[in-house]
């Protein structure tokens, strides 16, 4: 019985240790990637109300009709064209047994022109200047990449 506890008590540290290292190695890459990018920030952890100027939490209820489960990271970006945030929250969508986390992108243009959208965007969000979509799963330097690239092609 004891090492049964034991390995079961393994088991679950190892897990945890791995996620850890995982998500210490994603923070470095987002670190890394801030640093050669001009006008970039990176909020880690997020707390919304750090940032009253950017409606993170009404955008996100706009999606999911309610207030997240929790808050991980963001990325700010302001640039000539305007300002773009990246934020992950955590959820569990009406009709799913787990949760999962979620990636809100957020735009808001400086000349009143309208955002660059994702052709795979499944659903747009407006509030006020802000247009916003969604991406499964948390920021990563190459999600980044893929929507400032198409956002400079326009």
């Amino acid at each position: 019985m004891l090492t049964q506890t034991l390995v079961v008590v393994l088991v679950i540290a190892a897990i945890l240790a791995i996620g850890m290292l995982r998500e210490s190695r994603r923070e470095r890459s987002l670190r890394t990637w801030i640093k050669t990018k001009t006008g970039a920030r990176l909020h880690w952890p997020f707390k919304p109300e750090d940032h009253p100027f950017f409606p993170a939490a009404d955008l996100v209820e706009r999606f999911i009709q309610r207030p997240p489960l929790g808050w991980a990271s963001a990325v700010q970006m302001t640039d000539e064209r305007g300002e773009i945030w990246f934020v992950e929250f955590h959820t569990t969508p009406p009709g799913r047994d787990s949760a999962f986390w979620i990636t809100l992108v957020a735009s808001r243009e400086s000349s009143g022109d309208k955002a660059t959208l994702p052709t795979a965007a499944e659903r747009i969000e407006v509030l006020g200047p802000w247009t916003c979509w969604r991406r499964e799963n948390l920021i990563t330097a190459p999600l980044l990449d893929e929507i400032l690239a198409s956002r400079s092609r326009s």
